[in-house]
């Protein structure tokens, strides 16, 4: 794993640009008991780990009215203690209602192979990018693909996926995260685009 796709490397770099700038950075091993003891995130939360390699599940929980979903969180904690990642960092960040939609976009190096919908509002809602909003993802690629490439975040000759939303009534773009090639759902992709460019 090395290193472009830790979120504290994106938003080091573009912080700027990412879907959510209030979020925090904690051991694997400690996160629950943090968040139980200060709920300032809201009802729902954003987890993931900091590496790109998705060691833990990632997504939305609802922890402070599921009871279930917390002991989940610290399951995952109990087991990081056991299997000695306990120092590993997690993101944690709270979740923005007025994300629209969301897509998954592939990159080679500085040029984009395709994308697809996996979102809208709160539904999972997989299926190609729709006429309207692929060119205001496009217009997006277009005005932030060099500073991302300057960045070091699109590595020449490497796969690299992007997850953005739509937010709130200005159709404003937005990073949620950035993933390697190996641990990132293909969605409703062009398989045969990602293969030419796989090789």
């Amino acid at each position: 794993e090395n290193g472009y796709f830790r979120f504290s490397h994106l938003a080091a770099r573009v912080g700027h640009m990412l879907l959510n700038g209030e979020y925090a950075l904690l051991p694997i091993g400690d996160f629950s008991r943090v968040l139980a003891q200060y709920p300032t995130y809201g009802e729902h939360v954003f987890i993931r780990p900091d590496e790109g390699d998705k060691s833990i599940p990632s997504g939305t929980f609802d922890i402070y009215s599921s009871d279930d979903q917390m002991g989940y969180l610290k399951r995952i904690q109990d087991d990081s203690h056991r299997l000695g990642y306990a120092d590993k960092l997690v993101v944690i960040a709270p979740y923005q209602s007025e994300i629209k939609k969301e897509f998954r976009l592939f990159f080679k190096g500085r040029e984009f192979v395709t994308g697809s919908q996996y979102m809208d509002g709160y539904s999972a809602e997989i299926e190609p990018i729709k006429e309207e909003d692929n060119r205001l993802l496009k217009d997006w690629i277009y005005h932030n693909l060099p500073q991302l490439g300057d960045a070091g975040l699109l590595p020449d000759n490497q796969l690299s996926v992007l997850d953005v939303a739509i937010v709130g009534r200005h159709k404003l773009v937005r990073i949620v995260e950035m993933n390697c090639f190996n641990t990132s759902n293909t969605y409703d992709c062009d398989l045969d685009k990602l293969a030419k460019a796989a090789v």
